[in-house]
């Protein structure tokens, strides 16, 4: 230990004796420590930290699938729900909720609140606890006792300014009196990011199940959790739970199978709760650490080559040790001890830039990723930058060590300080390690490339409509309120009417599901006259909308009409379908006048006619295959919760002042939420291919300018090595471009060589990226052409100043020196 640490004091010395070989070691080291560890503590946050519910491991979701018919992972309906609850022995507990959004009114304005509908045993699966208060009992979890809520920490502070006497008091929610019983502690969050769309709740109030909902079976709005029981492994409540599924198919088949007994692929699966929220970004952060990874080694080839370089500038020295009795393998902890400084050093140095670059990737990180805002340097943080730094510092300084003492000792005496070769095998060795920089550096940045032009094409893909110019807000009607339809739709056709006499307004319309946000609710779709085929897949969304909607949003009519107010409550139902249900249900006829409805043949849903085909609109993303899907009147199926659409000649957000009055004017206390322009829906919609490429291109700017470095570093290591023969050659008449090309060609030659081994890298790892690609192959030949340009650009680059220095070598001192 004592050897150790003076050998450490003498690397400390050694390096402070070369500032600037310290300063460009150390640089690459943090940029490379750095860089991973940035994305580590992402990767930490995200995947490998616990959920924020004590032994969260044992949590999982209850999730049913119609897989004949496209409708995966639906939830669970309320009977279902008391089936998972009362009848199996694998879960501990059983509980679920429903997300909802109500209005809070009473105390300050109106404001539309993210509520959870959660029956009784959901705080005790989750094994929380008030804050003050108490949290709900199994006797309110039933109607007639439910007029209860408790808050959120968040919105007791915001809302309530922390009221100390907060309990006991009256809320009205949705025109409901409610009486608060509890505040939930600041670290509560639920649902997480990832469980739902709606994000976490303001407040929570009883499921309270009526006897009608008990035993409506065809209503999946609900979702399931549960905790699996001491001893349970997860293989066997999936085998329960299949089990159970199969006997619910027999007991109710009218709501499991087709009313000829058709297979609908009725299935339930148990999720662990960790696999579900995380499963969407899991690829993305492996790919994003493995390419940092690969700055991480071109870093460590880089340093590598200069501690090679600098052990044949002190061969000399070393000669001398070994030949006054040091040991070689003393020698080689000695040196290796020179690279554990600069890999700490440099570790140092990186924790501080993951910092800085922690706060910049929550700033660019798409929303509804878990705990990405909780991003910390924490213990496993640390942890990973220490053995990221020993790890570095052994394969960045061991190899260069052995070389540097293996060298014959009296040349290296002989020689004295004059330039040599040094140890056999360390030219080979550091134009190995530059080879390796050039590979793993045109790997990614082919992979920067392709995403960049894929997110390119992503941006500049229509949507299927226009989206410049467009405002659009959520309305949200209660049901104390507004109970019968046609209140709904008055008030929305009210709204639309006063909204296009606005100044500066062109069109508006409401709809329930704006595009870009997911498909959102539909079902299996039915052909009047034709049975409902269980081998194919089924599915549409569906939609309703203003007769202004098209117009507004900018989607074109291909064929038929649009609505009207003639289309109302006493007229006949009617239905516009887009061009994907057309093609995938009446592939070859026209649909116009067919008749369709949602669910099956004899659901009590009405038969609608179909009056028109409008063209496709991205539903997810941009560029995502667009759904089949079915547009109804709002006059005809009123919701009570839509978005209104508002598309303006001029700044659509200077408009937002007049349409909050004139929702006021019809209903003071109706708040009006998500005021955005619908450019900020599409940039959102996009942003995580947006992180993606804005990493990769950074990985790749690193890595390019690292490989540059070690060009630059061999090639001048290379002609100090020369330059007696380069004198040689001017003294016998070589021209000054016949030493440039000479010297350029050397760096050429590597980064050739380089470019040659990273196609076979690339080959093997860009396949894993075309899941991520829109609009561009995984092997496109441009791309790869490109990229080994720029590579052989870099390294022309990096070898032009020392050429420049090799051309002005004197003859003279040559021929002196021999």
């Amino acid at each position: 230990m004592t050897n150790f640490l003076s050998d450490l004091r003498y690397a400390l010395r050694t390096l402070a004796g070369r500032p600037g070989f310290t300063a460009v070691a150390v640089l690459t080291l943090a940029l490379g420590i750095g860089a991973t560890t940035s994305i580590f503590s992402v990767f930490n946050a995200v995947l490998l930290r616990p959920l924020p519910f004590p032994d969260g491991d044992r949590l999982v979701l209850i999730e049913g699938s119609f897989l004949r018919l496209g409708m995966q992972r639906i939830g669970a309906s309320a009977p279902e729900f008391l089936e998972y609850r009362d009848r199996n022995h694998s879960f501990a507990e059983v509980a679920a909720f429903r997300p909802e959004e109500l209005i809070l009114t009473g105390e300050g304005e109106a404001e539309r609140v993210v509520g959870a509908r959660v029956s009784a045993g959901l705080f005790p699966l989750l094994r929380a606890q008030a804050f003050k208060g108490r949290i709900l009992s199994a006797e309110e979890d039933r109607p007639g006792a439910d007029g209860l809520v408790v808050l959120s920490h968040g919105l007791w502070q915001r809302r309530f300014g922390s009221d100390p006497v907060i309990l006991g008091k009256t809320l009205l929610l949705d025109g409901r009196e409610r009486t608060v019983i509890g505040v939930m502690p600041p670290e509560f969050t639920f649902p997480i990011p990832g469980l739902t769309s709606q994000g976490p709740a303001d407040l929570f109030v009883p499921l309270a199940l009526t006897t009608a909902q008990q035993q409506e079976h065809s209503r999946y709005d609900l979702r399931v959790l549960a905790r699996l029981g001491t001893g349970v492994q997860l293989e066997a409540a999936r085998k329960e739970m299949a089990l159970l599924a199969a006997d619910l198919e027999r007991r109710e088949p009218r709501t499991y199978r087709g009313p000829g007994g058709e297979e609908g692929g009725w299935n339930v699966e148990v999720i662990p709760l960790r696999e579900w929220v995380v499963s969407g970004v899991r690829p993305t952060l492996w790919m994003l650490l493995g390419a940092v990874c690969f700055v991480l080694l071109i870093a460590c080839a880089n340093v590598a080559g200069l501690l090679v370089g600098e052990g044949i500038a002190r061969r000399h020295a070393i000669a001398v040790r070994l030949a006054l009795g040091c040991g070689q393998f003393r020698l080689v902890v000695q040196l290796l001890a020179e690279s554990l400084v600069l890999a700490f050093i440099g570790g140092s140095l990186g924790v501080l830039l993951t910092l800085w670059g922690s706060d910049l990737m929550v700033l660019m990180s798409p929303a509804g990723i878990l705990r990405m805002s909780e991003i910390r340097i924490d213990g496993a943080v640390l942890g990973f930058a220490l053995a990221a730094s020993a790890l570095t510092a052994l394969a960045s300084g061991l190899a260069p060590a052995i070389l540097a003492t293996r060298i014959d000792i009296g040349q290296s005496l002989k020689e004295g300080g004059t330039p040599g070769s040094g140890a056999p095998g360390t030219g080979r060795s550091r134009d190995f390690l530059v080879v390796a920089q050039v590979a793993f550096a045109l790997a990614l940045t082919i992979g920067a490339a392709l995403m960049i032009q894929s997110f390119q094409r992503l941006r500049h893909t229509s949507p299927g409509f226009r989206p410049e110019n467009l405002l659009t807000m959520d309305l949200q009607l209660p049901e104390s309120r507004y109970a019968r339809s046609g209140e709904r739709a008055a008030f929305f056709q009210e709204l639309v009417f006063r909204a296009e006499t606005l100044p500066g307004v062109r069109a508006a319309g409401v709809v329930s599901g704006l595009p870009l946000q997911g498909v959102g609710f539909g079902g299996p779709l039915s052909i009047d006259g034709r049975p409902l085929d269980p081998n194919r897949e089924s599915f549409a969304s569906y939609r309703s909308i203003s007769g202004g909607y098209f117009q507004a949003m900018g989607i074109p009519i291909r064929r038929g009409r649009r609505f009207g107010d003639a289309d109302g409550a006493s007229r006949p139902e009617v239905a516009i379908v887009n061009e994907s249900l057309a093609r995938a249900f009446f592939p070859g006829e026209s649909p116009l006048d067919k008749r369709i409805k949602l669910g099956a043949p004899t659901s009590p849903r009405p038969w609608l006619t179909v009056v028109g085909v409008v063209g496709d609109v991205s539903e997810s993303a941009p560029g995502s295959a667009p759904a089949p899907a079915v547009y109804v009147p709002n006059l005809q199926d009123p919701a009570s919760g839509l978005s209104l659409v508002v598309r303006t000649s001029a700044s659509p957000l200077d408009l937002v002042p007049a349409i909050r009055a004139l929702v006021r004017e019809l209903d003071k206390d109706q708040p009006v939420t998500r005021v955005r322009t619908v450019e900020q829906i599409f940039s959102d919609s996009i942003s995580r291919p947006r992180f993606i490429t804005a990493l990769l291109a950074l990985s790749a700017t690193l890595a390019l300018l690292l490989a540059a470095v070690g060009v630059y570093a061999v090639v001048s290591a290379a002609v100090a090595a020369r330059s007696r023969e380069i004198g040689l050659r001017v003294a016998v008449g070589a021209g000054r471009s016949d030493i440039l090309g000479l010297v350029l060609w050397r760096g050429v030659r590597l980064a050739l060589l380089g470019i040659a081994a990273g196609f076979l890298v690339t080959g093997a790892l860009t396949g894993l990226l075309s899941r991520f690609l829109f609009g561009v192959g995984a092997y496109d030949p441009l791309t790869f052409a490109g990229a080994a340009l720029l590579l052989t650009l870099a390294a022309l680059a990096a070898s032009y100043v020392p050429a420049r220095k090799a051309t002005r070598i004197d003859p003279m001192l040559a021929l002196r020196h021999d």
